[in-house]
């Protein structure tokens, strides 16, 4: 066989920290001759020759897709084949020296030759990843198949995707030819075949799996919850099974006939059916009353011939929940359902038509000082390494309120290949300070958490103030400065108070001397929170100065001449049992009862009640730490 000359760079390897693994098993043909297969397990160990220890296996070719279409299909044995995106194993001889296969990885398809029949069984973790078609080119593939009852015809199996449908599909026989497939073919559990794509296709089977982009399903330390989506390609209805083989402490959602929701422990059960072209979400919970360990494990999507094993893993967290610490960033939501009538009982509650939900994030630290967030965000920072190499201290998450400190630190996560934080926001609530310490005490049944929300009348955000409309900007009718009453004075319409004892507003004061004080108090107390030494101020008198004729005096605005008003949020959160035979609950949960007072939004306060739910997200106790 003729082998192309190859360059021998040294090789980057990554190692990714794991969790104590559950192990699956792909068994897959091989004939003697040419053979292309498809790998859906993680290797144990991926090194080629521990992959193929003990096999007849001559050669093993892995393809990796360039920048350029494959327009035609080369013969294996032809010299064609030996070309750029190419790379091979070759385990003995003098051409072993030109072997730069150096890892096995899963959801790739090889082109293996053996020297005689056997069984490929390959043991390690398993894998998902959603294949990546190139467009207007022919794509080398494989499905995650039922190994037993595979994916049926060619003609069946591709009916739902345009792009795919027409397109030419070429299997490989064991002589080394590529031979265009028949629409009465049958796909195989892995097995390869190169497949034209006339345009973009997200096809990977008549069951899709989509993780929110990610490659497993992960509770983290402290998740009780995780989401995915499956989706149905076709034009009919499916039925799928979803199976949990190594009995994970899991639950899945469902909603009854009644329509309240209940979770029921996961085992082996067939999901609603999916509606043509349709997609159905599945609610999982961890009950971490039951996770004695982290596990690294899977559960299992079937049905319509597809067989897809989904990574799912967990963590025991180190500070656990359960001791009394409840240190860390909580997030959830408050549900607000009931709401008092300004022209009743403002201590009667009364259900709403509807709920409105909004996001609430508290943090807890290592005192036990509840603190409320507007946002926060989640950065990376880098450990330190001692003089001699040893890692002194690792490398950690942090949290942050204050946008200053940002740069300071590193991105934790990725998004198209660069660093960002990771950032949580609620637009429901809004003060001036970074943090809004609370009063009481968090997660204990029957406890109480309280705190007040003041919003200045000239705060940005303040909801009634509106820039560009004059009746409520609170700014004078030339946008000179802030709104006061005023009165012009008009001699011709001066009152006399002589000895009349009644509450008579004045425009001025005519007459020798000073002002008399009883009657400085007397105007002042006219207006909504006036006082001698206000009105004095607002004016800027001095202590024995008050009007003359035609001079504008400023005063205190009664309430129906104002504008704008300063806004109070009393909020009081009432801690509840958590409900322990929920099983997708924990003691990563905390619930209770919800209620706000508003005022200076309406001329009576305002009250609203509901609920909330929060689940820690990370154990981290500490806000804005130096770098």
């Amino acid at each position: 066989m003729n082998l192309r000359t190859v360059l021998l760079l040294p090789l980057l390897v990554w190692v990714w920290p794991t969790l104590a693994q559950d192990t699956v098993t792909q068994d897959i043909s091989l004939d003697a001759g040419w053979n292309a297969v498809w790998l859906d397990v993680d290797p144990t160990d991926r090194s080629p020759a521990a992959v193929f220890a003990g096999l007849p296996v001559e050669q093993v070719w892995c393809y990796f897709p360039t920048e350029r279409p494959v327009e035609f299909i080369n013969d294996p044995t032809s010299p064609e084949f030996n070309r750029e995106g190419w790379n091979v194993f070759i385990p003995t001889g003098e051409e072993s020296v030109l072997s730069d296969l150096h890892a096995i990885q899963p959801c790739r398809p090889y082109l293996i030759k053996a020297t005689s029949a056997a069984t490929w069984t390959v043991t390690g973790s398993p894998a998902f990843k959603p294949f990546n078609w190139k467009p207007q080119s022919f794509n080398l593939v494989g499905f995650p198949l039922n190994p037993t009852s595979g994916g049926g015809t060619v003609g069946a199996f591709f009916l739902s995707d345009p792009s795919l449908r027409e397109g030419k599909k070429f299997r490989l026989t064991s002589a080394g030819r590529w031979v265009e497939m028949a629409p009465f073919d049958t796909v195989n559990s892995g097995e390869a075949y190169w497949i034209f794509a006339g345009t973009g296709s997200d096809f990977n089977g008549q069951i899709g799996v989509d993780l929110g982009g990610g490659r497993s399903l992960d509770f983290n330390l402290e998740g009780t919850r995780v989401n995915f989506t499956l989706r149905n390609p076709t034009s009919w209805p499916l039925t799928v099974t979803l199976s949990n083989p190594n009995a994970l402490p899991l639950s899945w959602r469902e909603v009854n006939t009644l329509g309240s929701i209940d979770w029921l422990p996961l085992s082996s059960l067939t999901l609603p059916a999916i509606p043509a072209e349709g997609s159905l979400l599945i609610h999982l919970g961890l009950n971490r009353t039951d996770l004695a360990a982290d596990f690294d494990s899977h559960i299992v999507v079937s049905g319509a011939g597809s067989q897809i094993e989904i990574p799912i893993t967990a963590a025991v967290p180190s500070i656990p929940v359960a001791s009394g610490g409840f240190a860390g960033l909580w997030v959830g939501d408050v549900v607000l359902d009931q709401v008092a009538e300004v022209n009743a009982d403002p201590n009667t509650l009364k259900d709403t038509p509807a709920e409105f939900r909004h996001r609430l994030i508290l943090h807890v630290d290592g005192t036990g000082q509840t603190s409320l967030l507007k946002q926060v965000i989640q950065v990376w920072k880098d450990g330190e390494r001692a003089p001699d190499g040893s890692v002194a201290s690792p490398g950690s998450f942090v949290l942050l309120t204050d946008d200053s400190l940002i740069p300071l630190f590193k991105g934790a996560e990725l998004r198209d290949g660069a660093a960002f934080g990771h950032r949580i926001s609620s637009p429901a609530y809004d003060f001036p300070e970074q943090e809004l310490p609370l009063t009481g005490t968090f997660g204990v049944a029957d406890q109480t958490l309280t705190g007040t929300i003041f919003i200045d009348k000239f705060s940005p955000t303040h909801p009634y103030r509106h820039r560009y409309h004059p009746d409520h900007d609170g700014l004078t009718p030339e946008f000179d400065g802030p709104l006061q009453g005023r009165n012009s004075v008009d001699p011709e319409a001066i009152r006399t108070l002589a000895g009349s004892g009644r509450d008579v507003e004045i425009d001025a004061w005519i007459g020798g001397g000073v002002l008399p004080e009883d009657i400085v108090t007397l105007y002042a107390n006219q207006f909504a929170n006036g006082t001698p030494t206000l009105l004095r101020e607002l004016n800027d008198w001095g202590p024995t100065e008050f009007a003359v004729p035609g001079q504008v005096i400023i005063v205190p605005l009664t309430a129906d001449k104002e504008e704008l008003w300063d806004i109070t949020r009393a909020i009081t959160l009432v801690f509840s049992p958590v409900d322990t035979s929920n099983p997708s609950t924990s003691t990563g949960l905390v619930q209770g009862s919800y209620q706000e007072t508003v005022t200076g939004m309406h001329r009576a306060p305002i009250r609203a009640g509901g609920r909330f739910e929060l689940r820690r997200a990370t154990t981290l106790s500490e806000l804005n730490p130096q770098p």
